[in-house]
């Protein structure tokens, strides 16, 4: 279902395409992917390297991680507590840190790619406690306002070397909600009071770049 929501910035009013889930009514990627979704031991769509983040497994047809290699760019996927599962994130990272999803798993150069992952990275943000900061959204019929409560957070990327599901390290970047900006566009689930902090690319490249150099 869809409504329509002013999201307020100061005193001026913006109008903005909320989409309010009902339900999960969602999954991740095609498959679900583990190991054994193809013969090669390598899955076919890059959101099955999933598996590394739900059950720790490996991958044994994907290129063996290097310390000190050049190893992007990674598998990089973000977890949803209300689906239950992971999505690729290439765009929280610069282009061409972190692999986009397959547009046809058929091709050979495309299955290729999979192959050249020797890293996946899981990403996650953390709730902590309330930041004291809000968002405010107002609706079109005039309704009852929408405030949710920004929590401070923390943003977890544990990379997994993708041929063997073997924890390299993990990243933590504690998260401010009294700094986030209130985005003009949000996706607000039916019932929801909270909102996390994100964190830009750039930054979280940098820290994930520590540890993979």
């Amino acid at each position: 279902m869809y409504m329509r929501w002013h999201h307020q910035v100061g005193s001026v009013a913006v109008a903005v395409a909320v989409a309010v889930a009902i339900g999960s009514g969602c999954s991740g990627g095609e498959g679900g992917g583990g190991p054994a979704g193809s013969p090669d031991g390598l899955p076919r769509f890059v959101s099955e390297f999933q598996a590394a983040c739900t059950d720790g497994a490996g991958f044994g047809g994907a290129a063996a991680y290097e310390a000190g290699d050049d190893p992007y760019p990674i598998a990089l996927l973000q977890g949803f507590d209300d689906i239950d599962g992971y999505f690729v994130a290439d765009s929280q990272l610069p282009e061409g840190r972190a692999a986009a999803e397959l547009s046809n798993p058929d091709d050979a150069d495309e299955q290729a790619r999979l192959a050249e992952i020797s890293v996946v990275g899981c990403y996650d943000i953390v709730a902590g406690e309330s930041s004291g900061a809000t968002c405010d959204y107002e609706a079109d019929d005039g309704g009852d306002p929408i405030v949710l409560d920004v929590q401070d957070a923390t943003a977890e990327v544990t990379l997994h070397e993708t041929a063997t599901g073997e924890v390299i390290d993990t990243v933590e970047l504690e998260l401010s909600g009294a700094d986030y900006e209130c985005p003009i566009v949000a996706s607000i689930d039916d019932g929801q009071t909270t909102m996390l902090p994100s964190v830009d690319a750039e930054t979280l490249d940098e820290a994930i770049a520590a540890v993979l150099g």
